[in-house]
């Protein structure tokens, strides 16, 4: 990329030569021209500009077998119009390489620069290089009218210069290497390379005096494909009319557009990326939507599908969730309105009795409790009726003297529930437990004895007790030996007796209702030694 160097006219030289300062001050040293200032290393050569927007770029180069410089003075004068001011030449910079960058000029002006070198930091610098001119200007590239995306591989490229230009590269390479000269014009045609992601495209102006500008560049983004990874929505796969359900389509790319239709329900439903309308992170990808099933809008088993299109325009493969939706109306609640208990000897039990329900869509009642509020589904189920005439059912598992809250549910052939309102029932305390018999001893000695019994299976349980009598007779007037409140631990030693001696046991059961039922007596004696 080299301009055109000039050789200095001779009215300029003549100009120089009458500007060389006189003065008892001593010489000029930036005058190549005073034989006293001027030092020994030769012109540089090769002098080679670039230009660009408020910026000359100047590189030169020693002629073979010349000592290395330690510095070069960078000379620049503005070549005027005819009736201006001609400032002359100034030195501008000192610099210890061969490049130098202007940023000190201005556009469409013109300028000439002269390189001389010398032996020592300072100088004095020798003779001067051939003028090199150059006229800054604006230079710039812009791709796809300044798009930040593209789907298109071949892009239109707009190029602005000053007047004149007669050439351009186009390269995405920002040296530019292997690139061609083409015929400069307003808009050309760039093939991008392959590959999505971004690509900078840079560009380089020759212009009418040989010279080059410095590279102006345009990035874009190459996207020639988009894809929906996932369609989903919360919860249960069957909605109620008037729930609100949340749909999420992951696209893994901001900016675009996506809808969602399910049959009968929503078409091109359109879901949000900005932070909105139940869309969790703004600019993520995710594109979400909270929406209400209003009423009517009913479908069964059908597909929900996501669309995408991005904002290259490229356009996804339509995706559907991999669960199906179901949108039905609620079932109408039933009433619960009463509980009852059967008398003994029947076994405890609690009697509960509802409206029927109207709906035609009925599949079951279920019945469930709680021993606290709320109750839901996911409670104790006492219950499952099938018949929608049949609106009685037998809680066999209550336990008396416990207080429970119930309820009934309709459940819908499509899955759907509804629940009753609650029911708080005490059961009441009518029978007392089952008498136990202890089992015959399983290890005595002469101050201990060891007694067992079967677990109770009483369902109101509250405690296990043990009495013992020295004279013949045992009840619960007698010594106490131990109560026990754990239904499974159905044994017990009772310590410090006395050697050779004969006691009667009787276990007594007793219920949370405070009723206990003893057992049948037995007689065991401590030993008179121990074996």
């Amino acid at each position: 990329m080299r301009a055109t160097i000039r050789a200095v006219p001779a009215l300029v030289l003549a100009a120089l030569l009458a500007g060389c300062s006189t003065s008892s001050n001593g010489p000029d040293f930036d005058n190549p021209n005073d034989p006293s200032a001027k030092g020994s290393l030769p012109a540089p050569e090769d002098v080679i500009v670039t230009v660009g927007d408020g910026r000359v770029s100047l590189a030169w180069s020693t002629p073979v077998g010349t000592p290395a410089p330690a510095a070069w003075a960078v000379y620049r004068r503005e070549i005027v119009a005819a009736g201006q001011v001609d400032e002359g030449q100034r030195k501008i910079a000192e610099v210890t390489s061969a490049a130098y960058l202007d940023r000190q000029v201005r556009n469409g002006s013109v300028y000439s620069y002269q390189i001389a070198a010398a032996e020592t930091a300072g100088g004095p610098f020798g003779d001067r290089s051939e003028e090199a001119t150059a006229t800054p200007a604006l230079f710039s590239i812009v791709i796809e009218s300044d798009a930040e995306v593209t789907n298109r591989t071949s892009v239109s490229a707009a190029l602005t210069g000053p007047a004149g230009i007669q050439a351009v590269k186009l390269s995405e390479d920002p040296t530019l290497s292997g690139a061609a000269w083409q015929t400069a014009s307003s808009s050309r045609t760039f093939n991008l390379s392959f590959g999505d992601g971004m690509k900078t495209v840079y560009a380089v102006f020759r212009l009418a005096d040989g010279s080059e500008s410095l590279p102006a560049s345009d990035s874009i983004e190459l996207d020639t494909r988009a894809v929906i990874s996932s369609v989903s929505f919360d919860g249960s796969e069957v909605k109620a009319v008037g729930e609100t359900i949340h749909f999420a389509l992951d696209a893994g790319e901001p900016g675009g557009t996506a809808t969602v239709d399910v049959t009968g329900v929503f078409s091109s439903l359109p879901l949000f990326d900005d932070g909105t309308t139940g869309d969790a992170t703004a600019g993520d990808g995710v594109y979400e939507r909270d929406a209400v099933l209003t009423s009517g809008n009913t479908t069964t088993g059908s597909s929900v599908t996501g669309r995408f299109r991005d904002r290259a325009g490229n356009n996804a493969a339509a995706t559907d969730a991999v669960r199906s939706l179901t949108v039905s109306e609620a079932p109408p609640a039933v009433t619960l309105v009463d509980a009852t208990f059967p008398e003994p000897p029947e076994a405890a039990a609690v009697i509960l009795s509802w409206t029927p329900a109207p709906s035609a869509d009925f599949s079951a009642y279920e019945i469930h409790r709680s021993p606290t509020s709320p109750v839901s589904t996911s409670d104790t189920r006492v219950g499952r009726v099938t018949s929608r005439n049949t609106t009685t059912v037998t809680d066999t598992t209550a336990a008396e003297s416990a207080t429970y809250r119930y309820r009934v549910f309709v459940r819908t052939t499509a899955g759907l529930t509804a629940g009753s309102n609650e029911l708080a029932v005490t059961v009441p305390n009518l029978r007392p437990p089952k008498a136990i018999d202890l089992d015959e001893p399983d290890g005595t000695t002469t101050t201990s004895i060891r007694l067992s019994w079967p677990r109770t299976t009483d369902r109101d349980f509250a405690s296990y007790r043990l009495y013992r009598g020295a004279d013949g007779l045992a009840d619960d007037s007698k010594t106490l030996v131990g109560t026990i409140t754990d239904p499974n631990v159905t044994w017990l030693t009772d310590t410090g007796l006395t050697i050779d001696t004969e006691y009667a046991y009787r276990l007594y059961v007793v219920d949370t209702g405070g009723l206990s039922t003893p057992g049948a007596q037995i007689d065991v004696s401590t030993r008179s030694s121990n074996p």
